[in-house]
This record gives structure tokens, sequence and C-alpha cells, in this order.
């Protein structure tokens, strides 16, 4: 399994947003610079965020995005989820009839991986913003 670069940028954009004092608006540009993002990307990508309810759009003079939600309330399992849509490390997972066996019901390894998912998912959700941004602002990740 690995992760599409998108997410990758929309961690990294969050987490510029949690190391700026609350309600502060930053253009895309400033954000995309300072990450190494290219803007056009991350413009997709803050749309995704958005949609999501984890940042906000403000257009006209002093427009940018800004982060709604707090930090501490914002795990990478929701930036993933946010952008890639809901987390399944097996197309049966999804939707049991994706099965050719027609076996969801009984099939042993969309068990193990459903027991595997549950792990993965429970993991993302306990890594948060503000803990990442800590520990990132300390130099210590």
């Amino acid at each position: 399994m690995r992760l599409t670069q998108a997410t990758d940028y929309a961690i990294r954009a969050v987490l510029h947003l949690a190391h700026l004092p609350k309600g502060t608006t930053v253009e895309a540009n400033e954000i995309a610079t300072a990450q190494s993002i290219p803007v056009r990307f991350l413009l997709k990508i803050f749309r995704s965020l958005a949609a999501a309810g984890i940042v906000g759009s403000q257009r006209g003079p002093g427009g940018g995005y800004v982060l709604l939600r707090d930090p501490a309330q914002v795990t990478l399992l929701d930036i993933l989820e946010a952008v890639e849509g809901p987390t399944a490390i097996n197309r049966c997972l999804i939707d049991a009839d994706f099965c050719s066996r027609h076996a969801a019901d009984y099939c042993p390894v969309r068990q193990a991986m459903a027991s595997v998912q549950k792990v993965l998912a429970a993991e993302l959700a306990r890594y948060d913003i503000a803990t990442l941004a800590a520990h990132e602002h300390k130099g210590e990740g």
C-alpha cells in the first residue's frame, strides 16, 4: 500500500496551517513555496480538504486558506480520507460484490485484510495534527 503524493502534500499543507495562529488566512502560493508543492496541485488538494471541512477558503484581498478545525481534532486518517476517499486495502472491503468468487462472507483472506485495515485506520486516527506540528516545530519529526 502506498499513499499518493496528494495525501503527502495535504498533510504538509495542513501542518503548515497548524503552525499559524488560530484563524490565520494564508495564500496558497505561500504554502506551496514553503512546502515545495506545485501551486496548481495544492489548489486541487485544498478543494478536497475544504469539502471535508478541514480547511476553508476566502476569496479576494487578504484571502487564502485557513484551518477550520482544531489541529488536535484533525487526524492523519481525516486527511487521507479527505484526499483519497474511504480507506480500503482490498477492493472487496469496499464492496463484497467485487469478489469474483462470491465468497466475501467466509473468505479468510478478506477477514485478514479487514483486520489489518482496522488496525491501520486506528493507527492513522491516533496521530493528530497538533501533536505532529508540535514535534515538527521542536525538530522531533
